[in-house]
């Protein structure tokens, strides 16, 4: 019998059911050892792709050679880590077949969709798009879909959360050493009050406006930020999807959040990502996607073949915790 191992998360919450399933299916389903924690991989096995199924191993290996966007040791040996999770999802659907499957369970969620074109991993836009990007920062988009519509095309941006506890927030706002935005700060008409704008040059909140994503109350800067905390990563991300579909003269943008709805810690009751959209001119552009019912739509779309109904099955035993 292969030792599960200690838990490394102490507790009852998410994180430490999360982390108890992972040794538990590293143990008694891969049949393999552990590294530095029960819920990592030891390093062999991790080069070897362990951590992944079907053709996920090779959508990590050919992003990563792709340029920044993957954390290669990090992804191959945690089993806790989201990107794993993102492309042991999404990386089974690049190919034809897999976006017929993306196809069938994404329209469950944005209705509009008549066939996905493209996903794109870890998509990294231009730096003309927000004016951020760097050799290891920059805001990205875990998942990028491209769909076709009957009236054109649209996007649908997805950022995906296995056992994080919060959202990334301002970097202005931490408590770090050189300039901080102090909680209250109102950005103003030009946005100079926001150090992302007078200070680095980022476009969020010129992007934003162009867009026309958020109410004019908050466009006009006389009140205190609101993005100071978790719903700065929302803002963001919604804000470079819907400037993408911009630039490529699309009419869809969707930004939406895929996550355990047992993980109560990252949402809060649903209070963060409800409060972002009463921010919003749309507020059905920014959707909540729960893990267990993505499974249950990708379940409801693939055929009886092997691969599909082993690669759900996988999924369900390592990402659906109780």
């Amino acid at each position: 019998m292969i030792d599960e191992g200690k838990a490394y998360t102490s507790g009852s919450g998410f994180r430490a059911r999360a982390e108890a399933q992972q040794r538990r299916f590293r143990a008694g389903v891969l049949r393999l050892g552990y590294g530095d924690h029960a819920h990592w991989l030891m390093q062999d096995d991790a080069a070897q792709g362990k951590n992944f199924y079907g053709r996920a191993h090779a959508a990590v290996l050919a992003r990563a050679a792709g340029g920044k966007g993957v954390g290669l040791d990090r992804t191959r040996v945690n089993m806790l880590s989201s990107q794993a999770m993102c492309f042991n999802i999404f990386g089974n659907l690049q190919d034809v077949e897999g976006l017929a499957v993306a196809t069938r369970a994404l329209r469950q969620y944005i209705p509009t969709i008549q066939h996905v074109r493209q996903i794109h991993l870890e998509y990294t836009p231009s730096n003309d798009m927000l004016g951020d990007q760097s050799a290891l920062g920059g805001v990205d988009c875990d998942v990028l879909v491209e769909y076709d519509t009957a009236g054109g095309g649209g996007l649908l941006a997805i950022e995906t959360k296995f056992v994080e506890e919060e959202f990334s927030t301002c970097g202005f706002r931490k408590k770090t050493a050189g300039a901080t935005c102090p909680e209250g700060t109102c950005p103003g008409r030009d946005f100079s009050g926001c150090l992302y704008a007078a200070r680095k040059g980022y476009r969020y909140w010129d992007r934003s406006r162009q867009a026309g994503t958020l109410q004019a109350e908050v466009l006009r800067g006389e009140s205190p930020c609101p993005f100071g905390g978790g719903m700065w990563q929302l803002w963001v991300n919604h804000t470079l999807v819907h400037a993408e579909a911009r630039h490529r003269s699309l009419q869809e943008a969707t930004f939406a959040v895929c996550a355990s709805r047992n993980n109560e810690a990252l949402l809060k009751g649903g209070q963060t990502i409800d409060a972002f959209r009463s921010l919003l001119t749309n507020p059905a552009s920014m959707q909540f996607i729960p893990l267990e019912d993505l499974l249950n739509a990708l379940e409801q779309s693939v055929d009886q073949s092997s691969f599909w109904q082993d690669w759900i099955g996988y999924l369900r035993q390592r990402y659906s915790v109780c």
